[in-house]
């Protein structure tokens, strides 16, 4: 577990603070790779439905202008990654992830035993054990979500 990374220090709007970003180099990891976007987010409806495999990596930007409550994924039935609005927390992750011009990207990798999430270059990892039959990703939106 852990993929290649980059530290940065940056200036928030409140002091500087450490970034951390999957290196580049992890592109090269990909295999075959598939690319959806959706722009509103219907009440019911996962577009990840079909969504098969074990290995897999999700980059999602959402905008938080009008989001209407937690936002996320769960991984195999049992893992819920949520971005909260109301307190601008991320499941796992220490303080408060902000916005970054009205958006959070939620940049999650996931492998046979673990998940490793990026939010807004904040890191957070975990083993998981997978379950063999269960949908590997399900999008968690409230209606009208914009997701990138």
């Amino acid at each position: 577990m852990t993929l290649p990374m980059e530290f940065t220090l940056r200036p928030t709007l409140h002091d500087v603070r450490l970034w951390i970003e999957p290196a580049p180099e992890t592109e090269s990891l990909r295999i075959a790779g598939a690319t959806q976007e959706w722009k509103n987010v219907e009440a019911g409806t996962d577009p990840l439905a079909s969504f098969k495999g074990e290995l897999f990596e999700v980059d999602a930007i959402v905008d938080v202008r009008d989001l209407k409550g937690p936002v996320g994924f769960r991984i195999f039935d049992k893992e819920e990654l949520l971005w909260n609005p109301a307190d601008q927390t991320f499941s796992g992750a220490e303080g408060p992830q902000e916005p970054v011009d009205n958006r959070v990207r939620i940049h999650t990798f996931v492998d046979r035993t673990s998940v490793e999430t990026f939010v807004n270059a904040t890191y957070i990892g975990h083993y998981l054990r997978q379950t063999p039959g269960k949908q590997p990703v399900k999008l968690i939106a409230a209606p009208g979500s914009k997701i990138e």
